[in-house]
């Protein structure tokens, strides 16, 4: 089935607001886990915008095919049953509905780049805006603009992003997808966003000043060069490695509140004990937050949003089945990417690796640190891009 204008307007509009949806988050009643520069009254305009979206494509969009997509029914059933008998079903829905607006995004990219059309639709609008946000936030930074974000972050750059973790998270994905259209894009206008938005989104992430997304740059670096890299590519891990300690040594502690260094263990500490209270269904979806003050070590931080890591963050608030649901999808995913790649040309074939690569980075940050614009609005529709793009070029 082919993608209607409609559909494809409404990728379109997804993919360049992207660098906006951490604001979304806001209007759940969380405790603040950073500064929205985004203004309120342009918040609640974005979310009625994609409602509207969201609502008028549904009917044609399920009708569109993914080979995940009973893998991604299956995991919104299981999130929404949380939700449902959590501690908070209003909230906690209003999450699963997010996740599945980019579902219907996954569905619509995956039959875009199926029939060739992606690139203009999705991918060139994903550079644009992440070109844009990544600019912002650098010039942010560097001109001490606003100064409260500013101060905040400790001189990190955050831009339109709730914290540099964000923005750290945004830019891993975006870094290596540039990379991947500047040499695999099918548009010359493809290739040449992809030259600037990768070379931005490295410098995004070094101005971030993110620990965690460092070491899972270098590490997805690595995975790149074994993975996919052919001769002297792959002499080059040696080097970043070499590279990666040394920058650490130099820089590496520099921007960065001691005080934030232990957050991430009453973070896993009170992630467990949530999943011994509530192991079957968890505690619902964006649930954790209420629950952690009665959760936290005596020495935990005072207020966390979630369990500081992917697994034990879906644990807690989808419990076990939860967590079954969402590691059988990205397994189905592992194994079309791994079949795929034997079968498909080389332009699709590098632009997969590219965005496998930028998943493998996030999922190591996401280890000690889960990014909401990661989880939320990256991971699912960068799958349907991967899985539109590996039937393109099938013989």
């Amino acid at each position: 089935m082919k993608t209607t204008p409609y559909q494809r307007f409404g990728l379109l509009c997804f993919a360049l607001a992207i660098p906006l949806f951490p604001s979304l988050i806001t209007l759940e009643p969380l405790t603040p886990a950073g500064l929205n520069v985004v203004p309120r009254p342009f918040v609640l305009a974005l979310a009625a915008a994609f409602a509207l979206l969201g609502i008028s494509e549904l009917p044609g969009a399920i009708r569109l095919r993914s080979p995940l997509g009973k893998s991604l029914a299956v995991m919104l059933a299981a999130w929404g049953l949380s939700g449902i008998v959590g501690f908070n079903p209003v909230g906690s829905l209003f999450m699963v509905a997010l996740i599945g607006s980019t579902v219907l995004v996954h569905l619509v990219a995956a039959a875009a780049f199926r029939e060739g059309s992606g690139d203009r639709w999705f991918l060139e609008p994903f550079l644009i805006s992440g070109i844009l946000g990544a600019a912002a936030a650098i010039v942010m930074a560097l001109t001490r603009t606003p100064p409260a974000l500013y101060a905040l972050g400790h001189g990190r750059a955050i831009g339109t992003f709730l914290h540099p973790g964000e923005l750290a998270g945004y830019s891993l994905m975006l870094a290596p997808v540039g990379f991947g259209a500047a040499r695999f894009g099918r548009l010359g206008s493809t290739r040449a966003l992809g030259w600037v938005a990768a070379i931005l989104g490295v410098a995004a992430l070094g101005a971030s000043f993110s620990r965690a997304a460092w070491v899972a740059a270098i590490v997805a670096a690595m995975f790149a060069a074994a993975a996919f890299g052919r001769g002297r590519v792959r002499l080059a891990v040696p080097a970043v490695m070499l590279v990666g300690v040394l920058v650490f040594a130099i820089v590496g502690e520099r921007h960065h509140n001691p005080d934030e260094d232990y957050t991430r263990l009453a973070a896993w500490r009170a992630g467990i004990r949530a999943v011994e209270a509530s192991p079957l269904l968890g505690s619902g979806p964006a649930t954790f937050w209420s629950l952690y003050p009665s959760l936290r070590p005596p020495d935990g931080y005072p207020d966390l949003v979630h369990a500081h890591d992917v697994s034990l963050a879906v644990a807690t608030e989808t419990g076990i089945v939860g967590l079954a649901a969402f590691l059988a999808l990205w397994w189905r995913f592992a194994g079309l990417v791994r079949g795929g790649l034997r079968r498909c040309g080389e332009r699709a074939g590098g632009m997969v690796a590219a965005i496998v690569t930028g998943m493998v980075a996030t999922w190591v940050q996401g280890t000690i640190d889960l990014v909401t614009v990661v989880f939320v609005a990256l991971w699912i529709p960068f799958m349907g891009m991967a899985v539109g793009l590996l039937e393109e070029e099938r013989p």
